[in-house]
């Protein structure tokens, strides 16, 4: 089993070189073609075309969106979100090639973090032994070494509390619980213990970003690199709640939209999983277009300070928010984090910028 394992810490570190990527190409394609067949035949692709594009298309038109979106994968390594994510059905051949696409991620995550320190950040609970002076609230890991009576006394000293797996991602598992009578303490510490659960104090955060959407903590993605030079951040993101969850993110359902990284200055629509476009938040009704970010400075330099205490990992998605006293939070920290969020939400690619940040190193 150790044997395999080693094996398989090597086929996983080797996805850093560019060959490496050009040998995977036919599988890619190979998988590609078996998932594209699939959800033609199951009318997916068809429904997906009539959800984003049109529902008018004549059968001819909507052949040639077919073969386009093969075409994109063959070409650019798009996958069948990528095309509808990047509204690949608007761009030219010169704009498609700056995209990076689901073939390329994973170099990217490889050339940039070395996976055996991937733990580091990899794991929430190493985030916080980690980075926890960023945390600005109380944090228990639940495990065999955390006693009930433990557990009970966090949850009476916060009575209102946050949850979520140790490994999950996308929100998955995530949820809000008041603590009252109504709740089973001893059912929900067990719980946690076979989940290996995190609980966390309830941020009470800033008034100007949870107005968008109260239900959530609203958050502000920011993702870095380090280079030569230092660290450099790379891109920024609001991420709003929507329909009354609790989280924000894109897989939840959430909005997220563009931040000018030199002002702090929101200048894209929101945007959804559901290829849906909003000048202003469907809950709050306010608008997003314009909106200047609290702090904007404060939480650049929170970012960039966070980056040096973690080198190993050159690539990082921050999670951070605002408190109700304006101090800067970390929610969460990536080390895959996605691209579709930094390229979706301004429709530019942005593959020649993160090559460049590698020749950099």
């Amino acid at each position: 089993m150790k044997q395999y394992l080693q094996f398989t810490n090597k086929i996983v570190r080797l996805q850093k070189h560019k060959w490496f990527l050009l040998c995977l190409k036919p599988y890619r394609r190979l998988r590609f073609i078996l998932k594209y067949a699939q959800e033609i035949s199951n009318k997916e692709l068809n429904s997906k075309i009539e959800d984003v594009i049109s529902k008018s298309l004549s059968s001819r038109e909507r052949r040639s969106i077919y073969f386009d979106i093969f075409l994109a994968n063959m070409k650019y390594g798009a996958s069948i979100s990528d095309y509808f994510n990047y509204e690949f059905f608007k761009k030219t051949d010169g704009e498609r090639k700056e995209f990076i696409t689901e073939e390329h991620s994973r170099w990217l995550w490889f050339a940039f973090n070395d996976e055996k320190y991937h733990t580091i950040l990899g794991e929430k609970f190493h985030t916080y032994d980690n980075l926890q002076q960023y945390f600005g609230r109380d944090f228990l890991y639940i495990n065999k070494d955390v006693s009930q009576q433990t557990f009970l006394d966090f949850c009476h000293k916060h009575q209102e509390i946050f949850i979520k797996p140790s490994k999950s991602s996308w929100g998955r598992g995530a949820r809000r619980i008041k603590i009252n009578k109504f709740v089973n303490l001893d059912d929900l510490y067990h719980e946690c213990l076979e989940q290996q659960m995190i609980i966390e104090e309830v941020i009470v955060q800033h008034l100007k970003l949870a107005a968008f959407h109260p239900a959530s903590v609203n958050t502000i993605r920011i993702n870095t690199v380090i280079t030569k030079m230092g660290p450099k951040i790379m891109s920024a993101v609001f991420r709003m709640g929507n329909r009354g969850s609790v989280v924000d993110n894109n897989h939840g359902g959430g909005i997220f939209a563009a931040i000018c990284v030199q002002s702090g200055i929101i200048f894209t629509p929101g945007f959804d999983k559901f290829h849906k476009h909003y000048v202003e938040h469907p809950v709050s009704n306010l608008q997003i277009v314009g909106f200047q970010i609290p702090n904007w400075e404060e939480m650049k330099s929170f970012a960039l300070e966070m980056v040096l205490i973690v080198p190993q990992n050159r690539y990082i998605g921050w999670d951070i928010s605002l408190s109700d006293t304006s101090q800067c939070i970390l929610v969460e920290a990536n080390t895959m984090p996605g691209f579709i969020l930094q390229q979706a939400a301004d429709q530019i690619g942005k593959l020649s910028f993160y090559e460049e940040a590698l020749k950099d190193y």
